[in-house]
């Protein structure tokens, strides 16, 4: 193998390399997109949460003193 060849072999792997790292990355940033608007929603049912929570846990308190 002489050594234009094997330079144009690399050449086309390490472009290779480059946009596979690209995409990586551009998916990266959609994935944190995501989780940040994933937590916003999370924070916004938080209330929510609790007050069920809360009514939850009353009512179990209440059915331990019936058994």
């Amino acid at each position: 193998m002489n050594q234009d060849l094997l330079l144009a072999v690399m050449t086309f792997f390490v472009v290779v390399a480059a946009i596979a790292l690209v995409i990586q990355a551009v998916m990266l940033y959609g994935i944190f997109k995501h989780t940040k608007s994933l937590k916003a929603q999370a924070t916004a049912i938080m209330p929510q949460v609790k007050s069920i929570l809360t009514k939850a846990d009353w009512t179990l308190d209440e059915s331990r003193k019936n058994i």
